[in-house]
């Protein structure tokens, strides 16, 4: 046993070992605390409070990202009282953000609660973006087209095209149809 620990040890640890005086280790409790001491360098000391305080969510940063985030370091921390939790939680969000509105308006009573609702405006977040890249696409698009035939120019697009590219909505179909508007066709 004694010839595969100090095998085991190696280089470094083998020379502190051969050092230590005789009978200056009287028990494997204490030699485990003398290695420890010497070698073990990389403690992981656990986060406080003040860590959750310091998280702030960026305007353009994603819901998700910052959540990740924010429940990583909430789960480094020892015996956090989800209270506080949910209230540093919403400081971080920037002002008029509606989650934290939510918040507000109805605070949350647990942490499964936080992360329901978190996910709910994590969709809406992304369907939004989605939607947008969409229409920034065929905008760019259309742009290079050139549909009036001058490149690079901006016009807006016909109703068929919005049609085409998904971007109508029932009610702006619907109040077209109370103006009388035509559909090109």
């Amino acid at each position: 046993m004694c010839k595969v620990f100090s095998s085991s040890l190696g280089e470094a640890g083998l020379l502190w070992f051969d050092k230590l005086e005789a009978k200056s280790i009287t028990s494997w409790k204490q030699l485990s605390a003398a290695l420890t001491a010497r070698f073990v360098t990389h403690n992981k000391v656990p986060k406080e409070v003040d860590a959750l305080l310091s998280l702030k969510k960026a305007k353009k940063e994603p819901l998700r990202d910052f959540v990740g985030q924010y429940f990583d370091t909430y789960n480094e921390i020892e015996g956090c009282n989800e209270e506080l939790a949910f209230a540093t939680f919403k400081l971080a969000l920037p002002l008029g953000n509606r989650l934290r509105d939510s918040l507000t308006k109805r605070a949350a009573t647990s942490i499964k609660e936080l992360k329901d609702r978190v996910e709910k405006h994590a969709r809406i977040e992304e369907d939004n973006n989605r939607i947008k890249g969409d229409r920034e696409e065929s905008v760019t698009r259309d742009n290079k087209k050139g549909r009036d035939g001058e490149s690079n120019k901006y016009s807006a697009p016909s109703i068929n095209d919005c049609l085409k590219d998904g971007w109508l909505s029932y009610v702006f179909l619907v109040r077209l149809g109370q103006t009388g508007a035509r559909m090109e066709s």
